[in-house]
């Protein structure tokens, strides 16, 4: 079904699998694509000769793959994807302090958006970076735009929505807030997830603040990293109490 929604009228699309059983068949080889709900890309196939235009496929998604599960933030997650989709704001700022959780947070957000985003969803690590003029080259690089300006990042997305994490941003501000600004000016169709300990302070911004986790959650998460170094750790009151005394950070 997903395969098949992807084809315009009259086309014929099939995967690799079948593409082996017809191998009589003229095919045309469409490459790997990305498919909805599906971990990896697939190879792609047309049946006959035809040409049609490219084939409907959701953007590319580069996301970093955390080794560990997303845990909690369920309710958090499920309101920073509302204010999103109701105010559909130029940037989403992820504001809170060191050790709150942004980084996975913002991966989380940005996979489950990824859908409506037909120009890709990339990930662009800022924390070794400290030169704020760096910021709108190292987005076209990750976006693969043919130039470091934002001219060429507008040209590479054309009218096609593009979402683009930046994480850890706070030591470039703010100095980053106005490349950024004119960033989303030269590219209307680009959409900012960020990540920083205070906001951009720029047109078309709205703030999410992640506050700590629940005590709940801490302290599963505070086990279940301690479980991959030490199998026998187990739950006690010493743990409880070091995720008060940092705050569920």
């Amino acid at each position: 079904a997903r395969i098949a929604a992807l084809a315009h009228g009259g086309q014929v699309i099939i995967s690799s699998a079948t593409a082996a059983l017809v191998a009589q068949e003229p095919l045309q080889d469409l490459g790997r694509h990305r498919l909805k709900d599906f971990d990896v890309p697939v190879q792609l196939f047309q049946l006959g000769s035809a040409t049609f235009p490219p084939l409907r496929t959701p953007g590319a998604v580069n996301l970093p793959a955390p080794a560990t599960h997303f845990l909690g933030r369920e309710h958090e997650l499920f309101e920073a994807a509302t204010l999103w989709l109701d105010r559909d704001p130029r940037v989403l700022t992820i504001v809170g302090p060191g050790g709150t959780g942004k980084t996975r947070f913002s991966i989380e957000l940005a996979r489950f958006l990824a859908d409506d985003a037909d120009g890709g969803t990339v990930f662009v690590p800022l924390a070794p970076v400290r030169d704020p003029t760096l910021v709108v080259p190292m987005v076209a690089a990750h976006l693969g735009a043919a130039g470091d300006s934002a001219a060429a990042i507008a040209t590479r997305i054309g009218g096609k929505r593009a979402n683009v994490v930046l994480d850890n941003l706070e030591q470039l501000l703010p100095g980053a807030a106005r490349p950024l600004a004119g960033l989303l000016a030269a590219a209307p169709a680009l959409r900012l997830v960020a990540t920083s300990r205070e906001p951009l302070r720029i047109a078309g911004e709205s703030e999410f603040d992640l506050p700590p986790m629940e005590e709940g959650d801490a302290v599963t998460l505070f086990l279940e990293r301690a479980r991959a170094i030490r199998a026998n750790v187990g739950d006690s009151p010493a743990v409880h109490e070091l995720i008060r005394r940092l705050d569920g950070l």
